[in-house]
């Protein structure tokens, strides 16, 4: 026997409070009607236990939708009660559906449901339904009052590139501010998507609009040699304008942390470029080729010689040759060093081997199998000494 309140909460567990479900069943791809079996009782059941049996008739009787359910005329051979007896909840439409759930969440579904109809009324959308994945983005709960109110007022605004030339915060907009498009860019892109107003060729919002990405990382740039033209000693670019110029000099080391970028001495001809971490993709530049000398420098552990190895093959695309500093086996067995090897538990990359030297491979191998589990040596951990001994050997 399966009583209202338990058969109740089943449906707003299944049908309403998961969304993909409930998404389905509005795209039709979960038919109505829903029926719910009640698990009328035998006989036996109901002699072993007569109060319960009562309990279930009255509840379902006292249901106010009784139009949802479905009877059938039952005679017992004891002549137990029973000549009808509930057998089956029919939910044949939504409606019928939010009259079985709490009225809050009914509410909420109703809501939603009005604001999918006003999006596709903006839009001019005879047909909500390409507007239904976009369920739980527009929930009251996901998207207050005020912020859809102004999805309304900027969806009829935006067209295909009206931000040529611009950043988004530059967008000519009215009554609504630029941060409102930086801070629901995916549920913008999303409504436009399904409303058909972007094509597959505009993978985000972004490229619809026609605007200029905002710079995704910025590195430092150092001049370690004073006579190099060149209006800073000391700058913070961004990776875009890297990649379009090239840094003064004949000579280029590029350092994998900040503090060690900061730590380099004075060398002729030489510029420095620290802080990237694995943004390495303006490597790929044809002034690379430019250098006569480049040189790389990243903590000893296996994301280090990945980086490596990543620079490396990028910098070749241009015909560029890399060379490693401070990144041999000589270096990790110096005393000074052993005592400062610590554990990374960080999972290990996929690392192409054959862009690496036979002397990284070395180095490399030999953290990997350290018995004690100590495979990482941090540039910031190198003796000073020692690197100035090896950039002096190198670049003076």
């Amino acid at each position: 026997m399966r009583f209202p309140k338990e058969v109740a909460a089943e449906l707003e567990r299944r049908e309403v409070a998961n969304t993909s479900n409930l998404v389905r069943r509005l795209q039709g791809l979960r038919p109505y009607p829903i029926r719910v079996p009640l698990h009328r009782p035998c006989e036996r059941e109901i002699l072993r236990d007569v109060a319960r049996y009562e309990s279930f008739l009255a509840g379902w009787e006292r249901l106010g939708h009784q139009r949802l359910i479905e009877y059938v005329e039952v005679s017992y051979k004891g002549g137990t009660y029973g000549k009808r007896v509930p057998d089956c909840l029919v939910l044949g439409s939504l409606e019928d559906l939010l009259l079985m759930v709490q009225p809050a969440l009914a509410a909420q579904v109703r809501e939603t449901l009005g604001r999918i109809g006003e999006l596709a009324a903006t839009l001019g959308l005879a047909d909500p339904g390409p507007l239904y994945p976009l369920y739980r983005m527009l929930e009251p709960s996901a998207l207050g009052a005020g912020e859809f109110s102004d999805l309304k007022l900027l969806l009829p605004q935006l067209s295909p590139g009206m931000g040529r030339g611009l950043y988004l915060r530059a967008l000519p907009l009215e009554g609504i501010d630029t941060k409102y498009v930086e801070g629901h860019e995916k549920l913008i892109y999303g409504v436009l998507r399904a409303a058909g107003w972007i094509p597959d060729s505009a993978p985000n919002l972004g490229g619809y609009l026609g605007i200029t990405p905002k710079p995704s990382g910025f590195v430092y740039l150092r001049r370690l040699d004073p006579a190099l033209a060149s209006p800073y000693a000391l700058a913070k670019v961004s990776v875009d304008d890297l990649a379009r110029q090239e840094p003064p000099g004949r000579r280029l080391l590029v350092v994998e942390n900040e503090q060690s970028g900061f730590a380099i001495g004075s060398y002729p001809q030489s510029t420095v470029i620290f802080g990237c971490g694995n943004d390495l993709a303006w490597a790929r530049n044809a002034w690379m080729g430019n250098k006569e000398r480049i040189l790389y420098w990243g903590d000893l552990d296996s994301w280090g010689f990945f980086m490596l190895a990543q620079f490396r093959a990028s910098c070749a695309q241009c015909g560029a040759r890399v060379d490693s500093v401070m990144m041999d086996l000589a270096l990790l067995q110096m005393p000074e060093h052993q005592a400062r090897l610590v554990r990374d538990n960080v999972a290990q990359p996929a690392i192409d081997e054959g862009s690496l030297t036979e002397g990284e491979l070395a180095a490399l191998h030999y953290l990997m199998e350290r018995p004690d589990g100590r495979n990482r040596l941090e540039q910031e951990k190198i003796s000073g000494r020692v690197i100035e001994q090896r950039l002096d050997m190198l670049l003076l």
